[in-house]
């Protein structure tokens, strides 16, 4: 049992010399129950080399002791002196106000404060590391959430974008929709109603004339090379070529135009009646307001027989078939 404390307290002095860089132990003292096994700490002196003695507290308290008292009281008092040493020690050392003594050497202290300090800095980084992450967290919440916002602002003005782009291009479209209404409107203006037209004419021509033919046209006027002479030509054709951008090809707005009429009909009478029933068909037409311009080619005149000139009641000319033709532009076509 002794070679076994002895080997643990020498092991135990290998440890502190190690930590201690080359420090050696001056002495060990026993101040509890140890203290109080006979001939131990006298033992382990020898074994170890006058290392180990028993604490003395009243030298600490100026109290002095004859030589050999100091053993007996040790002795005698037993178990309390046990627990009266360290009792003693700790009030010797508040007596005299006395730092608390460190056992450890001043590299170990050293390193202690380091360590403590480093643990320390370790703390601080830690709370700093912490606080740090909490404001980039809450800075990437609230530029994720700004984000969101701006996002959500870019889609509305993308959306009020479209919307002024879409209106502008349908004031565009409602202008050139104005632009070809008015144009159109201008075109109904000088447009003639040729239905209308066809109905009156219809009604006025007389029962007795048969209408072989019917033309009405638009008029173009030509210029003979020969003589310098101007004649007219009726062609049928549309009253307005329309382009893409609601205007007329070649012109901002669409000419006037001349239209005519050409009848070419019989009358079955004789000459007198056939050229009166021309005449009132005449008079007729310019009396409507539809037609200017009223030429007609009256029927041919064939030669009077001088047998009967001077019969009362006795017709000229017989009764035929005659026939005459008839021209008129209308009114409102140029």
């Amino acid at each position: 049992m002794i070679e076994r404390i002895v080997h643990e307290i020498r092991r135990s002095f290998i440890y502190y010399k190690e930590q201690s860089e080359g420090g050696r132990v001056g002495a060990i003292f026993f101040i509890g129950g140890a203290s109080q096994i006979k001939g131990l700490v006298s033992t382990l002196s020898g074994e170890i080399g006058d290392h180990c003695q028993l604490f003395n507290p009243f030298q600490e308290m100026d109290i002095v002791l004859e030589k050999g008292q100091f053993e007996d009281i040790v002795s005698q008092g037993g178990s309390l002196f046990s627990s009266a040493a360290a009792l003693s020690l700790g009030a010797a050392l508040a007596e005299k106000k006395r730092a608390i003594i460190n056992f450890l050497p001043l590299e170990l202290k050293i390193k202690e404060q380091i360590a403590r300090r480093e643990f320390v800095m370790v703390i601080v980084g830690i709370c700093l590391i912490f606080l740090l992450g909490v404001a980039w967290f809450n800075f990437f919440i609230k530029n994720k959430m700004l984000k969101d916002k701006l996002s959500v602002v870019n889609y509305q003005i993308d959306r009020i974008r479209y919307a002024v782009k879409t209106q502008e291009e349908l004031n565009q479209q409602i202008e050139k929709i104005n632009q070809k209404s008015a144009l159109i409107n201008q075109m109904l203006k000088q447009r003639l109603d040729i239905s209308a037209i066809l109905k009156e004419l219809a009604s006025l021509i007389p029962p007795e004339i048969l209408v072989e033919e019917f033309r009405m046209g638009q008029v173009k006027s030509t210029i003979s090379q020969v003589g310098g002479e101007m004649s007219q030509e009726m062609h049928p054709a549309p009253d307005f070529e329309m382009s893409a951008s609601g205007r007329s090809e070649g012109d901002a707005v669409p000419r006037q135009k001349k239209y005519r009429m050409q009848i070419k009909a019989s009358i079955f009478a004789d000459y007198e009646r056939a050229t009166e029933v021309v005449e009132q068909f005449r008079r007729v037409l310019e009396d409507r307001g539809y037609f200017k311009n009223i030429k007609i080619k009256p029927p041919e005149l064939e030669k009077i027989s001088p047998l009967g000139a001077n019969v009362q009641g006795f017709s000229l000319t017989p009764v035929k078939l005659r026939k005459f033709s008839l021209e008129a532009e209308l009114v409102g076509g140029e």
